[in-house]
């Protein structure tokens, strides 16, 4: 995963890549912690406001196969090829937040640009690794289940409503 920032504090530009350990080093106010930060807010922005249901566009037919049989799969390999958009979308709707994360005004970040370029081979195995499991609600009645298995690239999406006659 490479990680760009600009206009970000002190940083006019950096760029750096994440391992299984990434070291950032530099002399004192040079926009490490800035870096950090962006990331760090990124992340937890992202656990927060990621939905898949909201991220996942789902077809007609595959609506259609829910309330037929109350149970639609969705090959999550199929968005692989699309995550750079998605990222680029989620990562222009992050810099827009970032005044409210940095607790300063939007002028401050006005030129600012965060962006996050990932491996599709990568995401390919991240898909496998998953395991997610969520159950929907409306006005506290359940209405879908959508889980993902680990190993599997399938997300299925279970209603647990019954079809009205």
């Amino acid at each position: 995963m490479k990680i760009m920032v600009k206009n970000l504090g002190v940083l006019r530009q950096a760029e750096f890549s994440l391992g299984d350990l990434t070291v950032i080093c530099g002399k004192n106010n040079t926009g490490k912690t800035y870096a950090t930060y962006a990331l760090y807010g990124f992340l937890r922005w992202w656990r927060e406001n990621m939905d898949p249901l909201k991220t996942i566009r789902i077809t007609n037919q595959r609506i259609g196969d829910l309330l037929d049989s109350g149970v639609t799969r969705i090959d999550l390999l199929k968005y692989v090829r699309d995550t750079e958009k998605i990222i680029e979308e989620l990562c222009k709707t992050y810099t827009e937040s970032m005044p409210k994360i940095f607790a300063t005004s939007k002028e401050r970040f006005r030129n600012s640009s965060f962006r996050i370029y990932l491996d599709e081979d990568q995401i390919s195995e991240s898909v496998k690794s998953l395991f997610f499991s969520r159950t929907y609600r409306v006005r506290k009645r359940r209405i879908f289940y959508v889980t993902k298995k680990q190993e599997s690239t399938t997300l299925e999406v279970s209603l647990l409503v019954e079809k009205p006659e």
